[in-house]
This record gives C-alpha cells, structure tokens and sequence, in this order.
C-alpha cells in the first residue's frame, strides 16, 4: 500500500525529501512511529545534474510541503527551462507518463 506522497526529485537530494515527507506525514499524523506503525515514503530519483547546480541541493522541506499542498488531479503541466530538456528518467515511466528516456 502505498503511505504517501510519490516525489520526484534529482539524485543529490533523495535524502532531503525522504526527510521532508516523513516530516509532512508526523505533522499530518502525530501517532506515526508512537501508537501506530511507521510511513513508508517513495521517493523517485532523476538526473538532471545537466540542467543545475546539483551540488547546491537547492530543495528545501518548504518546496517538497508546498509541491504537496497545491497538488491536484489531472493532467501533468509540461514545460521546458531555458530550452532544456526535463530530467532523465532511467527505466519505466517519467512522471509525465511519457516514456523514459
């Protein structure tokens, strides 16, 4: 069963969001880990190392509670920075549901 969330995020800052989505899951639901089981978070890991500062790890918890907060049904809005291409998604999926790669 899937807990929370799925979150996408550059390889540098996997950890950053784990802990971020743990923390919006214990805020959402205090008794987690206390009179309750433990959350299983999922978090999903691209390289856009080409497109940034990767080594900065820019995301802060701020960015990944407010990317929860105003998610909403529908459609993924695509785009393009500066004329680059998205991140790369190694197997499977990307989170637009076009395929990988």
């Amino acid at each position: 069963m899937v807990e929370t969330p799925i979150v996408l995020t550059n390889t540098l800052n996997v950890g950053l969001v784990a802990d971020a989505l743990v923390q919006y899951m214990i805020r959402h639901n205090p008794d987690i880990g206390i009179t309750t089981s433990t959350t299983n978070v999922i978090v999903g890991e691209t390289h856009d190392g080409y497109l940034n500062d990767i080594q900065g790890r820019h995301v802060r918890a701020e960015h990944v509670w407010a990317a929860i907060e105003s998610a909403a049904p529908g459609p993924v809005v695509e785009g393009q920075w500066e004329r680059a291409r998205g991140p790369v998604v190694s197997a499977g999926r990307a989170a637009s549901g076009q395929p990988a790669g």
